[in-house]
């Protein structure tokens, strides 16, 4: 099985700002945009709308229809802390 990199990203503004706002199609329902990173992973990003279940729903989906082998969520949690900025990578030690 070819490694697929399952994306969620809650707002189009978000996923736009990553991927553009060109080649998103919908399937089933959501908005999906499949590309390939340059060391040819597969990726499938899907706006998934803001919530956790709304980004579990998507998550699910993405391994159930799309065969993704990891997961990864992007977004903006804006105003958290003021010393942040963007482009800052956030790691927790706890969810």
């Amino acid at each position: 099985m070819e490694p697929l990199l399952g994306l969620v990203v809650a707002l189009s503004a978000e996923a736009g700002t990553l991927l553009g706002k060109r080649g998103w199609k919908r399937i089933a329902g959501r908005r999906v945009r499949r590309i390939h990173l340059p060391d040819g992973t597969g990726m499938t990003c899907v706006l998934s709308g803001v919530g956790t279940g709304k980004a579990l729903s998507a998550a699910r989906w993405l391994v159930a229809s799309e065969g993704a082998t990891a997961l990864a969520a992007i977004g903006v949690s804006g105003g958290l802390d003021p010393s942040l900025h963007a482009g800052d990578l956030i790691l927790p030690d706890r969810v």
